[in-house]
């Protein structure tokens, strides 16, 4: 029994000796072990972050269109906006000249003097979250020097020694005629300017207390229509060559632009002369949602927008990126793109 026990034994070591070594010979790792398999995961299209993030929902929005144009000149374009804003942004009251705090400031600027404020914030390293940035263009503002016809006033120039109405002290228009009769030669101390509101200029003219009204204005401007019908007036046109040719480079934002004959009553042959658009702006820390929202209501519903006031052409947003350092609001942007207007 002992005997073929250990025969037993010893054969089952043998046995095993040898799978021992057919194991090591034959052997590989195999690595951590992998677990059990599972089913694919199948991934989820990515999620769309909203522009409005849920910080800046709110249950309404109160927004405030603000200018240092003469009310006379941007009251009409001022309550087309808000016209279409409250019309088409859920809510969203505007208003116009509003004291107090407001989710969104816009302002209503012409180009020239917003590439002013722009060079200003970096020459001068002011805080460019305050930095205004483009919603959209919306009209021409052309430049009108008026006079009577019987005054024999027939060139800027001879405006020397002359008085001549050009706005409130420290609006817009002041700021802009200053800077326009200058580069054109015709220096600031060599006129006498006359600070007083449009309104009062036509008044001022009939009585001879003035001698020139200098605007920007849309084309034909009813101001200057207005004038047209109660006394034969000149409008006076730029003559400088050089200033004419080189006017981007002298103002920035500016441009040559034709006013037409018969324009205004007894305007004989058409003048050459200098114009601006006036822009939709905002500060550069305005919430996406606000200028988001603008531009949607005025861009979907243009047609509309127009028949209330007479805004330009709509203009593709790459065209202003193109020839200017003024960069256009987040909120814009991503609207602009929405509709394959803007490119950059």
């Amino acid at each position: 029994m002992n005997h073929r026990l250990f025969k037993i034994i010893f054969g089952l070591s043998t046995a095993l000796l040898v799978l021992s070594l057919l194991g090591l010979f034959f052997w590989k790792p195999l690595g951590p072990l992998q677990p059990a398999a599972e089913k694919p995961l199948v991934l989820q299209e990515e999620e769309i972050v909203p522009y409005d993030l849920l910080s800046d929902v709110k249950d309404e929005y109160s927004l405030n269109i603000q200018s240092q144009l003469p009310e006379s000149e941007m009251h009409i374009p001022a309550q087309a906006l808000c016209v279409m804003v409250e019309k088409y942004v859920d809510a969203m009251k505007c208003h116009f000249q509003c004291p107090g705090e407001h989710e969104g400031e816009l302002r209503l600027i012409s180009e020239a003097l917003l590439l002013d404020e722009v060079f200003e914030t970096h020459r001068y390293g002011l805080t460019s979250n305050k930095q205004l940035q483009v919603v959209t263009p919306l009209y021409t503002l052309a430049f009108q020097c008026v006079v009577r016809k019987s005054s024999g006033i027939r060139s800027l120039n001879e405006l020397a020694g002359k008085r001549v109405a050009v706005g409130p002290a420290g609006s817009e228009t002041e700021r802009l005629t200053r800077r326009l009769f200058e580069a054109h030669g015709l220096a600031a101390s060599s006129f006498i300017p006359v600070f007083i509101d449009m309104s009062e200029a036509a008044e001022a003219m009939e009585a001879g207390n003035v001698d020139c009204i200098a605007v920007h204005s849309s084309v034909p401007s009813p101001f200057i229509a207005r004038l047209a019908s109660n006394f034969d007036i000149t409008l006076l046109p730029l003559d400088q060559v050089r200033f004419i040719d080189r006017i981007g480079e002298i103002l920035p934002g500016y441009e040559i632009v034709t006013i037409p004959s018969q324009t205004y009553k007894g305007m004989d042959g058409y003048i050459l002369t200098a114009a601006t658009k006036v822009m939709l702006a905002a500060e550069r820390d305005t919430k996406m949602v606000i200028t988001y929202e603008v531009t949607k209501a005025l861009y979907d519903h243009m047609t509309e927008f127009k028949s209330i006031f007479p805004a330009d052409r709509e203009i593709k947003g790459d065209q202003l990126n193109d020839r200017s350092a003024v960069s256009f609001h987040q909120g814009a942007t991503k609207y602009f793109w929405e509709r394959d207007l803007i490119w950059k």
